[in-house]
């Protein structure tokens, strides 16, 4: 004997049928369903195995049904093919070797559908804001960061091709001659970055222009220094030192065998502190490519008159103490 939960039971007699009979104005397309007694099945506590196939065969017979009146092996039609009509055709097999559906289903279904919701912001296009949040994930091995849609294949102008080889010039215990190696000039610009603690960092690239959006691509950025760095034969004193910058993008980057998931940003000027040891500072300076590990976390940069003062709630207290 198989059993149906109850919560399947309710599911399929009130909602099924209703949402049909209000979306499909079609007389023959309800009548289809109703004459194949699918919903009285299912709605019952149990059956028995041989009563599956029977069902099996109502719904192979609807889906012919459907695709016949409806799709009429015309492309133009395509859009009527959904794909939760070709989930009914696995319904009875599911029943029959896995057991009731809601063992197996429906509570792993309702949790998944209920973590989606959270990642669509648009109510124009929801399958297509999902899609561009979830389908495209980059991440490797060597990095705990991952970057996030929307991604396109790009090609780096002069300007920012320089700034990529100068970053790859600067780089320490690399075996290889930057002057002797190729370097491409192309790779996969993405939008958003996920950091090693689950923080989530825009871009200037995506940023939205309505005055309400909140911009997340504001970042303090970790950075280790030489501060003799100016007397080439003097021994290295390094330092790490906080910056702070705008993302423009990512980009994920081949080099010498290796990828790279780099950011491209730009420079603040010099940091200083009023009289209220506020730090601000007044102008954008250059821009250049660092390792998407040198992220922090996000600031704000809030403009009054001719200074930009940075909001940064992380380092708001001194609790070392």
């Amino acid at each position: 004997m198989i059993e149906v939960g109850y919560d399947m039971r309710l599911f399929f007699m009130v909602w099924i049928g209703s949402l049909n009979k209000n979306q499909v104005n079609n007389k023959r397309y309800i009548e289809e369903i109703l004459d194949y007694h699918v919903i009285l099945f299912l709605e019952r506590f149990e059956e028995k195995n041989e009563q599956i196939d029977d069902v099996q065969n109502l719904l192979k017979r609807f889906s012919d049904y459907y695709e016949k009146e409806y799709y009429q092996n015309d492309g133009q039609q395509l859009a009527a093919c959904k794909i939760s009509f070709h989930y009914l055709l696995h319904v009875a097999d599911s029943i029959k070797y896995c057991d009731p559906s809601w063992t197996y289903w429906q509570f792993p279904m309702e949790r998944m559908c209920g973590i989606l919701q959270l990642l669509i912001k648009s109510r124009i296009k929801p399958y297509s804001n999902l899609a561009n949040s979830k389908e495209r994930v980059f991440g490797i091995e060597e990095y705990r960061e991952e970057f996030y849609s929307p991604f396109i294949q790009y090609s780096l102008p002069i300007q920012e091709y320089k700034h990529l080889v100068k970053f790859y010039e600067g780089l320490r215990n690399i075996n290889y001659d930057v002057e002797k190696e190729v370097i491409n000039n192309y790779g996969v610009k993405y939008g958003r970055l996920r950091t090693s603690d689950g923080q989530y960092v825009s871009s200037y690239w995506i940023k939205r222009n309505n005055k309400i959006a909140r911009n997340n691509y504001c970042i303090q950025i970790r950075r280790m220094i030489d501060k003799v760095a100016y007397r080439p034969n003097a021994p290295s004193q390094l330092a790490i030192v906080n910056i702070y910058g705008i993302v423009n993008y990512y980009l994920v980057h081949e080099f010498n065998h290796q990828v790279y998931m780099l950011v491209y940003i730009q420079l603040t000027s010099k940091n200083i502190e009023d009289e209220y040891e506020c730090k601000c500072f007044t102008q954008y300076r250059s821009k250049e490519f660092i390792n998407v590990r040198c992220i922090d976390h996000c600031v704000g940069f809030a403009k009054v008159d001719n200074r930009y003062f940075i909001i940064d709630k992380e380092n708001a207290f001194d609790d070392s103490n």
